[in-house]
């Protein structure tokens, strides 16, 4: 490898680290952030990003405390930049005895209308580096 050609993979390289890019593929913006539904965290559950142009979407599982963090490529790599519709599902945990029986179903924590991108509403611009994106969901608790 010449010296030239060398100064230029590492520049690519450099370029690729700083706009975000992970593991090949459309570069991508680090996101996290925490859901909430009538003013508490939402213990358990997905947050889903679609990009609303093209490319893969990202997924992160929310924890107890109703933080999560999304993956692409990678894991907690982020999501592709730019515009995104924003789909989330809750629902609780059962025990195993509970699973086990077919009778009983997990209840929803949240409406149904946040586990479809078409309905949920629910939208996010991601941006280069470090993205906090919350979603309080308290306005639909107040309606029910």
């Amino acid at each position: 490898m010449t010296r030239r050609s060398l100064t230029v993979s590492i520049l690519i390289a450099g370029l690729c680290t700083a706009a975000g890019c992970s593991g090949g593929g459309r570069p991508v913006g680090r996101v996290s952030g925490i859901v909430t539904y009538g003013g508490k965290p939402v213990p358990t559950g997905t947050v889903v990003f679609m990009p609303t142009e093209s490319g893969p979407p990202a997924y992160g599982n929310i924890d107890p405390d109703g933080r999560y963090t999304l993956s692409t490529y990678s894991p907690g790599d982020g999501a592709v930049l730019g515009k995104h519709a924003v789909m989330i599902t809750a629902l609780e945990q059962l025990t195993p005895a509970e699973a086990a029986n077919p009778n009983r179903m997990p209840k929803m924590l949240i409406p149904a209308k946040y586990n479809d991108t078409k309905t949920s509403g629910l939208t996010a611009d991601v941006r280069a580096g470090e993205n906090t994106i919350e979603f309080d969901l308290t306005a639909d608790a107040k309606r029910r």
